[in-house]
């Protein structure tokens, strides 16, 4: 028996015992699996369109990532650190001031956040594609869903990205102060992360990292607005099949090793609404004692159904579409296709308000025309963001 991945075989399975084969046509193939069709000329050519559209995609952003030019005018030299604001595997992210002619800074100067990449050790760990990816994606991107990159520098040690400030911070910290969201507000910050999703689908990317650590706050209160971070896993629709995200929001697909489609952002957007109304992932169950392995996690997520905790009251809504986005088959799952079987698709379901998305935007906009703050007000934020639990 050659077993391809999980719960597929090939060939000799079917001969280790007496079985009857069924026959379908072409025809019906197709009409039931649409997306997975390749025996028809129409079939083939869409599938080429698809190849086509994914390389065209990937040429574009490469050339605008080259042709990148630096929209702040300093080097590290001329940064004044403020103040630490995350640790990563691969560096660190600081809160950034310019400094001014003189050497001191204004009240209003330009602040940033500033991610410093250590060399050796993406080198050690072979992440220099995931690095490349992060400086394309970014430099070819313009949504107010998306952190902006203002400029890139680097030295014999380390490579920079000076990107824009989210005062807010992680909104993992917010989930872990409060333990659980309101539907309300869990639909709410979803809706941002949908509208960031719908600007990278468009151009054919896909994130793959979705996850609350991933997801900054643009201002220190309970209703701003967010916008994704950390680019690294963000690939090309039709060109990964590799492993790779956190391990609670890994899809069936990834963790199988199969092509990866737009169906694996979905997933995680299932899991993340989950654990933000819930405050655990579905297939990490609490344990105060320990951790599961990962070998035990990943048997979940390929072989149980979602369910749902009794001690809170939640809305059919609710339970309908988490149930949709964490579908086993990637083909079935919501939001997995394109056009209005997409990001549409998502958008349309009823768990989210009408006037949901609206309302996202109108947040945007009111927000836009206030972030000139001052360095006290700054310092004022960050005490709060660091100290509010």
């Amino acid at each position: 028996m050659y077993v391809t991945f999980f719960f597929f075989f090939f060939g000799v399975k079917a001969t280790t015992n007496d079985c009857i084969c069924l026959a379908i046509s072409g025809k019906d193939l197709e009409r039931l699996l649409p997306d997975m069709w390749k025996g028809s000329e129409g079939g083939e050519k869409e599938e080429l369109r698809n190849e086509k559209a994914s390389v065209d995609v990937k040429e574009d952003m490469e050339t605008m990532s080259k042709a990148f030019k630096n929209c702040v005018d300093c080097t590290p030299e001329d940064l004044e650190t403020i103040a630490l604001l995350g640790v990563g595997a691969f560096g660190r992210v600081s809160l950034v001031a310019v400094k001014s002619k003189s050497g001191q800074t204004s009240d209003d100067v330009q602040y940033f956040a500033l991610k410093k990449i250590s060399k050796s050790r993406v080198t050690a760990t072979r992440q220099q594609q995931h690095i490349r990816n992060e400086k394309m994606v970014l430099s070819a991107s313009n949504s107010p869903f998306l952190v902006k990159l203002y400029a890139t520098f680097k030295d014999a040690k380390c490579v920079y990205f000076l990107l824009e400030l989210c005062l807010g911070g992680e909104l993992y910290e917010y989930i872990r102060f409060h333990k659980h969201f309101t539907e309300a507000n869990a639909c709410f910050y979803a809706a941002n992360v949908i509208l960031a999703f719908e600007y990278l689908h468009d151009r054919n990317v896909i994130y793959r990292d979705l996850k609350p650590e991933n997801v900054l706050c643009v201002m220190v209160c309970f209703n701003g607005y967010c916008k994704l971070t950390d680019f690294g896993f963000a690939k090309i629709r039709n060109e990964s099949n590799s492993l790779c995200g956190t391990r609670e929001y890994l899809a069936p697909e990834v963790i199988n090793g199969c092509r990866q489609g737009f169906g694996v952002d979905w997933w995680c957007m299932g899991i993340f609404i989950y654990e933000m109304v819930c405050g655990y992932s579905p297939f990490d169950k609490p344990q105060p004692s320990h951790k599961d392995s990962p070998s035990t996690l990943f048997d979940r997520i390929l072989g149980e159904s979602v369910s749902f905790p009794s001690n809170l009251s939640l809305s059919n809504e609710f339970k309908d579409l988490v149930t949709l986005l964490l579908q086993k088959d990637q083909h079935e799952r919501l939001g997995s296709g394109i056009g209005a079987t997409g990001v549409q698709a998502v958008k349309n379901h009823k768990w989210f308000q009408v006037y949901i998305f609206v309302h996202v935007l109108l947040l945007l906009m009111r927000h836009s025309s206030c972030l000139k703050l001052k360095k006290t007000n700054y310092h004022k934020s960050i005490h709060l963001f660091f100290f509010f639990d």
